[in-house]
């Protein structure tokens, strides 16, 4: 019971302490949470987190916001919305002329083979 008291402490001073440098400047805490840690065999803040299961510690906009990014990979959470609506049309239409060029062989192929027969 005392271990869990004390790590819920230390959750929740890690918490406050990332929420105020959140405030005062986003870009050190994103550096912070993926800053390599040599004490701890260069792991993150962020992947200590998620080993630890610190929910309350993920749930923070700093967290979520790096979750984003992995789950988004290289498309960030700042793209704008004509350049993803963009992608989306590029390739919804790469794959439709795609099938179609399909389609038309796979027909050109059994036109063939009815002639052959015929």
């Amino acid at each position: 019971m005392f271990v869990y008291v004390c790590n819920r402490r230390f959750e929740q001073n890690a918490f406050g302490l990332l929420d105020d440098l959140y405030k005062i400047d986003q870009e050190k805490s994103y550096e912070l949470l993926e800053r390599p840690l040599k004490t701890w065999k260069n792991t993150t803040v962020f992947e200590l987190a998620d080993k630890a299961n610190l929910m309350d510690f993920m749930q923070h906009g700093c967290c979520q916001t790096k979750l984003d990014k992995i789950w988004h990979g290289k498309l960030s959470t700042r793209t704008k919305m004509w350049q993803v609506a963009l992608l989306y049309i590029s390739y919804t239409a790469s794959f439709y002329v795609t099938s179609f060029i399909f389609t038309i062989i796979v027909f050109v192929v059994l036109c063939a083979r009815l002639l052959v027969y015929l």
